[in-house]
């Protein structure tokens, strides 16, 4: 009878509180406050309750927490609509609370922020003292988020970030109670949480190690939380290392727990269309995360929601990350196939196919040659598919030439590609023999067997060169390639006869 009696308790709670309150919903509540539940004997160990009443128990549970919230509530728009009545001045209302004195005044002071908001679109700076002394900083950070939601001034707001600012500075507050003072959950309007993260990572900025201690800060936070401060700070300037390490940490805890690649798909949003150019990094990150830990879990109907989201792009990042991974070959294979596929759909050329494969100096010779051995497969269903490739490499800066034909060398079936594309380079660019023989790798003891075709061209490119080539490189081309190689420049000088002399005293 005690579990009925408390249910009928807490019925007659929340509708005495509705009948008596005069007070009426209203949409510019900042939040509302959950106070302590109330302590229920009768659901404590051992109470005697017989099977129904137990049944009762989750809605009794509910029902009170429902109620003594509602009642909060109810309360706190009681103090407001009496702050709206009297129609008092925002300084004057705060002085008639008491708010300079008590601070366990909560629902008094939520009242008042509402207030204050709803007649201003600014408060003044003895107020904001008021509010720091008695309030601390997460009072200021709750009349913050509260002008910053009503669109106030942009003085005020300036003003109350500087305050909660200094007041963090003033007590050396560590990042994580910061971050506690603006009260984020996952369902914070985005715009506001940014807004409220651009304050916090603004006085992380003023710490020595402030950016560890951001770090610390959103690890601390739970999954989904991460995720949706991650969100907001990744759009403030200057917050790459915050990012960078705080979503490696992010995708080491998902690691550890093997979570399926399609929940970590939608929990980071790369399932919504609007989000794929803003969010490379968490798509890298996701790519890394699939083919090492979960790749058994890169499903037909995942794969296909990637390729509709991220195209081609997300094709080759995917492809790159299994090579890197070392994953298994029939799934690299199937991954090389729907690209080729898709490439031959589209009728790509052979210079947007080489933009996708976004390779660059620092791109792994390995994978450089295995996405270039899948872009050549490409090139070879073309008709007219060397002179595409040749043209395609020609539009690379000298660097990433060489690079390209580096990786191209290896691969069976490209002699015509790098020949014509390494005589292109010899004769269009005006660059110092000295530095193409570097940048063609002629200077590695390592390169002297395969690389008989680069030395013969660069021996003509060096000929025709107007720059005399200086004695580290004599000395490599005779420590390398021994009297062969300088009985080949010898050849290709023998019209100079002042370089020709350099050759023979040399030699």
């Amino acid at each position: 009878m005690r579990l009925y009696s408390s249910l009928l308790g807490a019925t007659i709670v929340l509708f005495d509180y509705v009948n008596t309150s005069s007070a009426r919903p209203d949409s510019t509540m900042v939040t509302a406050i959950t106070p302590e539940h109330h302590n229920q004997k009768f659901l404590r160990d051992g109470a005697n309750t017989n099977e129904k009443e137990r049944d009762l128990l989750p809605t009794v549970e509910t029902l009170t927490k429902f109620a003594s919230t509602s009642a909060s509530y109810l309360e706190e728009n009681r103090l407001y609509w009496k702050l709206l009545t009297n129609r008092e001045s925002v300084e004057k209302a705060f002085n008639s609370f008491k708010l300079y004195k008590e601070q366990l005044r909560t629902l008094h002071f939520n009242a008042w922020v509402r207030y204050a908001v709803k007649v201003s679109a600014s408060v003044s700076d003895v107020i904001i003292e008021k509010v720091q002394q008695t309030y601390g900083p997460g009072g200021l950070a709750k009349v913050l988020e509260a002008f910053i939601t009503a669109k106030g001034t942009k003085d005020v707001v300036r003003r109350l970030e500087t305050k909660l600012i200094d007041s963090w500075k003033a007590k050396n507050i560590l990042m994580e109670e910061a971050l506690s003072h603006l009260r984020l959950d996952k369902s914070t309007d985005p715009f506001l949480r940014e807004k409220l993260l651009n304050t916090w990572v603004k006085y992380g900025n003023t710490k020595e190690g402030g950016i560890e201690e951001m770090v610390e800060a959103i690890d601390s936070c739970g999954y989904e939380m991460r995720v949706a401060i991650l969100e907001g700070v990744r759009k403030i300037e200057g917050t790459d290392g915050v990012v960078s390490s705080a979503l490696s940490h992010l995708m080491t805890y998902l690691e550890e727990r093997k979570v399926d690649a399609n929940l970590v798909f939608k929990s980071l949003k790369l399932d919504r269309r609007d989000t794929k150019q803003p969010r490379t990094l968490h798509f890298d990150a996701w790519v890394k995360y699939v083919a090492e830990k979960v790749p058994s879990s890169f499903s037909k109907s995942l794969r296909k929601k990637v390729w509709n989201l991220y195209g081609d792009e997300g094709r080759v990042k995917m492809l790159g990350a299994f090579i890197t991974a070392k994953g298994a070959d029939d799934v690299i294979h199937h991954l090389e196939t729907e690209l080729i596929g898709s490439w031959k759909a589209k009728n790509i050329l052979m210079e947007e196919a080489l933009s996708h494969l976004r390779l660059d100096k620092s791109t792994d010779p390995l994978l450089r040659e295995k996405l270039l051995n899948t872009w050549v497969k490409y090139g070879n269903t073309k008709e007219g598919g060397i002179e595409e490739m040749v043209e395609a490499i020609d539009t690379c800066d000298d660097v990433m030439r060489v690079a390209i034909l580096e990786g191209l060398r290896k691969i069976e079936g490209t002699d015509d590609v790098v020949s014509s594309a390494l005589s292109h380079l010899m004769t269009e660019r005006k660059v110092d023999a000295n530095l193409v023989f570097k940048l063609l790798k002629l200077d590695r003891r390592d390169t002297k067997q395969p690389r008989t075709l680069d030395f013969d061209a660069w021996v003509k490119y060096a000929g025709k060169s107007p720059t005399l080539l200086s004695k580290s490189t004599l000395k490599s081309v005779f420590k390398i390639h021994g009297d062969l190689g300088i009985l080949e420049l010898a050849k290709a000088y023998s019209h100079r006869d002042e370089d020709f002399g350099n050759l023979l005293n040399f030699s």
